[in-house]
């Protein structure tokens, strides 16, 4: 069955916690870097390259505070660092840097890399620019404390959400984690980039680290092709979730499941392990109607222990909507959300 998340059900963080060991094998180029030294080299490029700017930052800040406008033209621009499309297709970095310099001070605690924001007066900046349109492509995770030191997120994982918002989303809840003056960003895993440009399938930097370079293009595509999305509070439309004030009624509708013309009759629950399924005749399907989907979301959004199954006959046909753990692999985000990358409650369909 094809993922049916649980935006209320935590989730851990993606499988990049378990970096590999000295011990078992040498890392690879995708290896995702959780140790401190490791994300400072990661970092090294970037960080040089905001530095030097912010010797001149009177330039960035006034470049984007002629920005600030409540427009979608301005957000997106501000959102890309005023950089063209072509621009950004040959130094992946200079956006990153131009708004590193603007509102990123380098604030390091102890041995790990951490910066503090500060959006000044720039009003445009301070509602729409997230974490991800200043920080790099390769920053995979980060920690994020207020202005008073409390856990905004003890760790958000980067991706792009279903409404083509670049950020950063809690690894627990799925929820995007903004960003406002006086909040703090601590790095905590990162990939090693070896191009500043956008890189291809026949390029050695399109090998050396091949998640990265589709997550550069994905976002490339988003910020210059794909539709925009300018709101500020960037909540995710569909299952329990509610519908930004922003979201047109075509996006509602193209996230909503249609009308079920052949309602299902009613379902029977019961906690059943997956072997007791199979006794029953029951058989995994991989691929459901639109009506199954449906029911299948439904029956996510009820709730449930790992195990609660919904027995239900559709169209003639014996279901069991089953409440497992589901997962997937963190090259697939984006471009789906951080919490479908590591274990969450799902339902997987099957059939006798």
């Amino acid at each position: 069955m094809a993922d049916l998340q649980n935006p209320s059900t935590p989730s851990p963080s993606p499988s990049e916690t378990a970096a590999q060991s000295a011990e078992t094998a040498s890392p690879t180029p995708e290896t995702i870097h959780e140790q401190p030294d490791r994300n400072t080299t990661d970092l090294s490029e970037f960080n040089r390259s905001f530095l030097e700017k912010q010797q001149k930052r009177e330039e960035d800040i006034a470049r984007l505070k002629a920005l600030d406008k409540d427009t979608p033209e301005s957000v997106n621009q501000i959102r890309r660092g005023d950089t063209e499309q072509n621009e950004n297709e040959q130094d992946t970095l200079q956006k990153h840097a131009r708004l590193a310099s603007a509102f990123l001070e380098k604030t390091d605690e102890k041995d790990k890399t951490s910066y503090t924001v500060n959006f000044g007066e720039n009003r445009l900046a301070d509602r729409h620019v997230g974490a991800g349109d200043i920080l790099p492509a390769n920053v995979e995770a980060i920690k994020v404390t207020d202005d008073n030191g409390n856990v905004v997120s003890e760790r958000a994982v980067r991706g792009i959400n279903n409404r083509n918002r670049i950020g950063y989303y809690d690894a627990a809840t799925g929820a995007y984690i903004a960003i406002h003056t006086g909040h703090r960003i601590t790095v905590l895993a990162t990939r090693t980039d070896t191009s500043r440009k956008l890189a291809q399938e026949d390029e050695e930097s399109f090998r050396a680290d091949p998640a990265l370079a589709r997550r550069k293009l994905g976002e490339h595509v988003t910020l210059f092709s794909g539709q925009a999305n300018t709101d500020p509070e960037d909540l995710q439309v569909g299952l329990d979730k509610t519908p930004p004030a922003s979201a047109t009624a075509q996006e509602i509708t193209r996230h909503e499941l249609p009308p079920s013309a052949n309602p299902a009759g009613p379902a029977q629950r019961e906690v059943v392990t997956t072997p007791s399924l199979q006794s029953m005749g029951y058989k995994r399907l991989s691929r459901v109607s639109p009506q199954v989907t449906r029911e299948a979301v439904n029956c996510l959004k009820k709730g449930g222990d790992i195990g609660t199954t919904h027995f239900m006959e559709i169209d003639g046909v014996k279901y069991a909507f089953h409440r497992e753990i589901h997962k997937h692999a963190p090259g697939d985000c984006p471009p789906l959300p951080a919490n479908l990358c590591g274990n969450h409650h799902g339902i997987s369909v099957f059939a006798a």
